[in-house]
């Protein structure tokens, strides 16, 4: 469920940044490639920065909890 909302949140991200790019159709596509390149995600906010983050460290912190637990039970702690 975890992987789905940050999948998710991604995908929202990108299309975004495709339709930032297909307002931007007066510069050439080589400008707005070095653009994207060197501005990042300048233009997210600090608490959309952090939902994408928190969405991925909540996928990895369930992954490593199945990871322990499938170590436990084949008795390798």
């Amino acid at each position: 469920m975890y992987v789905l909302a940050a999948l998710l949140i991604e995908e929202y991200h990108m299309n975004n940044k495709a339709r930032l790019a297909k307002e931007q159709k007066d510069a050439s596509d080589t400008n707005v490639a070095l653009n994207e390149l060197l501005e990042g995600d300048g233009d997210l906010s600090m608490e959309d920065s952090r939902m994408i983050d928190r969405a991925w460290t909540a996928a990895q912190a369930y992954h490593f909890v199945m990871l322990a637990q499938r170590q436990l039970y084949d008795g390798e702690i």
